[in-house]
């Protein structure tokens, strides 16, 4: 009841349609209920969406009312009264890490995402809400950081000393990590990229983008598989920042949807449906268009309002079918990914709005499947958003250059290898771009680290002769003395050794916990890869 300015249609003021609340103190609040009679709304009965407002006026300590609201708000009743056909109806329940890590490799407020994911919290109560739903009409949209994080937080990893997490404080994160996946593998999942990178800066440096758009999709293809989770890979560039050239890039095998908002596609309309097919430079892709409206342009204040929302669009597409028999309206909701549906989420009855004749639950992936109607309109070919920084991208590169070269000389370097991807891409992620300086500082350290880690290695080599031996004799060499080609010379010496001080633990290395247990022999000349060798 926030919003003074939500104005709607003529004030109702018989008698019996005002709820008295009685004095109310600064940051006081009170719950209230108000009845009014269906006829005292003035519905005609024409088929359509209804807007009915409700206002709060107050008197002063001196008996004075003004007949300004100091507070209100809306919702919209449809109404479809004759035997339409149903519409596909789709809810997309966005999962989102919002937490990151740190230059000492610890989350910065783990506490925070603890809160989140526990009884009451934001993250708990969404998916609790989205669970509520019918299996059909909902699509979940997860970002596979957050699986991480929460698997990490359940498993008291990557915690700061000061945090102190018994067994039993993290259990909520280890139910919600469960019960996030149960209803990802139960419902249609899409799929972001590792920690929803910055499509648009990795679009605008093209000559960067290709080593770092795979360490995205290895970040993102090995923590899928870790939690036996299959989706459909999408992209979400933030809402100013689509353009023609970010749609090619993102093009792919022309499958993946990009999630757009309908700012971006001047010219499309409610009766080319919610999903499109964009031909681009590099060919067709699918759109998913997000109408945003200016009333729910910060996302649904509460649960009845999200079902309204998802009954009006719906009741305006049957409207729209039945005026336009090629018309391909249909009711698509992307929920705000920050929305705290409260702790009284259930309420709200959101399964309802899939429960009426004129709704029918449908996935988005099932709307993939039918044919889709061409956008041929207006796309931006510059973005309002500021991406992050070339610097940004370029010290992202240097992480993957650094990392090449550290899995080049360790064996078993695969998890090495998924640790640093999954780097790469948090540096990448979109936001950096609410703190520039803490993105940069980030992969600035972990430049740093695997710089350090390679400082650590050094090559040992036995003394060469004065006087190259043949080279039959170098064929007639002990097998317990492996040998080397240069790639300079026809001389064959003996293989170089790597080694560092103090001498690597037994140990799996990760970033930051010591060196690798063993190495790979290579050459310094050549670069090229000999046999193992163990150090």
């Amino acid at each position: 009841m926030a919003d003074r300015r939500a104005y709607t249609g003529v004030r109702i003021v018989e008698t019996g349609s005002f709820a008295e609340l009685g004095d109310l103190a600064p940051s006081e609040t009170k719950r209230f209920r108000i009845k009014v009679p269906y006829k005292q709304l003035g519905i005609t009965g024409a088929e359509g969406v209804y807007p009915v407002g409700v206002q709060v006026l107050a008197t002063d300590m001196d008996g004075s009312r003004s007949p300004a609201a100091l507070g209100g708000a809306t919702t919209l009743l449809p109404l479809i009264s004759s035997d339409r056909e149903a519409v596909p109806t789709s809810v997309l329940w966005p999962f989102l890490m919002p937490d990151t890590k740190t230059v000492d490799g610890t989350y910065a407020r783990p506490d925070r995402l603890l809160r989140s994911v526990s009884p009451g919290g934001q993250l708990r109560n969404l998916l609790d809400l989205a669970s509520s739903s019918p299996g059909e009409g909902g699509t979940a949209l997860v970002d596979p950081a957050l699986l991480v994080g929460v698997d990490d937080l359940a498993n008291g990893r990557h915690l700061p000393e000061e945090l102190e997490l018994t067994e039993q404080q993290r259990a909520p994160a280890a139910a919600f990590l469960a019960d996030l996946l149960t209803y990802a593998r139960t419902h249609t999942a899409w799929v972001l990229g590792y920690d929803r990178p910055d499509v648009l800066a990795l679009a605008e440096n093209p000559d960067l983008r290709e080593p770092l758009q795979r360490a995205i999709d290895r970040a993102t293809d090995t923590v899928l598989a870790k939690y036996q989770l299959s989706g459909r890979r999408v992209s979400w560039p933030t809402r100013d920042g689509v353009t023609s050239g970010l749609l090619s890039s993102q093009r792919g095998t022309g499958d993946s949807p990009v999630i757009v908002t309908s700012a971006a596609l001047p010219d499309w309309e409610p009766r080319l449906g919610s999903l499109v097919r964009y031909t681009s430079s590099r060919g067709p892709l699918p759109l998913l268009v997000n109408d945003v409206k200016d009333t729910d342009a910060d996302g649904p204040e509460t649960v009845v309002g999200l079902r309204q929302r998802v009954l009006s669009d719906a009741a305006l597409a049957v409207l729209e079918r039945a005026i336009d028999p090629e018309s391909r309206a249909d009711s698509f909701t992307l929920v705000d990914p920050q929305w705290n549906p409260g702790a009284r989420w259930s309420t709200g009855r959101l399964d309802a709005a899939f429960t009426v004749p004129f709704t029918r639950g449908a996935s988005l992936d099932s709307l993939l499947t039918r044919r889709l109607a061409s956008y041929d309109g207006k796309v931006p070919s510059s973005a309002k958003a500021r991406p992050l920084s070339r610097t940004q991208l370029l010290r992202a590169t240097e992480i993957v250059k650094q990392g090449a070269t550290l899995s080049s000389v360790i064996s078993q370097s695969e998890s090495v290898d998924d640790t640093l991807a999954r780097e790469v891409a948090s540096v990448l992620a979109v936001r950096w771009r609410l703190d520039r300086p803490g993105g940069l500082a980030l992969a600035a350290s972990y430049a740093q680290r695997i710089g350090a880690e390679l400082d650590k290695i050094s090559i040992e080599a036995p003394p060469r002769s004065r006087s190259p031996a043949p080279r039959a004799a170098s064929r007639s060499r002990s097998a317990t003395t492996p040998t080397r080609r240069s790639g300079s010379g026809s001389t064959s010496t003996p293989a170089t050794r790597l080694s560092r001080s103090p001498p690597w633990t037994p140990s799996t290395w990760r970033p930051g916990n010591g060196g690798p247990s063993r190495c790979r022999s290579t050459s310094a000349v050549s670069g090229r890869r000999s046999s193992p060798h163990t150090s």
